[in-house]
């Protein structure tokens, strides 16, 4: 029916449609992604004073977040609560995060943009 529809078109007219479906799709992340940068979670301000509201970082010791992948966020998150990796700050404050504000954290640094 819509396959129909769709095989009738120009080349152009498929590259606007193909255009309009990946819109669509995408419209509700870059929603998504403005809302977690315009209003943080609260457990953010547990990382501010090294990587900063926007995830900057500056230097080895604090790692830019901003942009980066889940996994890159995450796995560092989980080591350090765990005491598999270590560092003195880290280890303090990762060892109170719950899974929940791991997944907060991750959404929100990984939704920004790249620094």
């Amino acid at each position: 029916m819509i396959w129909d529809e769709f095989v009738r078109l120009t080349n152009r007219e498929s590259y606007y449609a193909a255009a309009m479906v990946i819109l669509l799709c995408l419209g509700p992340l870059v929603g998504i992604a403005s809302a977690q940068t315009s209003n943080p979670p609260a457990i953010v301000e547990v990382c501010t004073p090294c990587h900063g509201i926007n995830g900057t970082g500056g230097d080895v010791e604090k790692p830019n977040l901003a942009g980066q992948t889940s996994i890159y966020i995450r796995e560092p998150l989980l080591a350090f609560r765990s005491g598999k990796r270590k560092h003195p700050d880290m280890k303090s404050i990762a060892r109170d995060l719950s899974d929940r504000e791991i997944d907060q954290l991750v959404i929100y640094y990984s939704t920004l943009p790249p620094s």
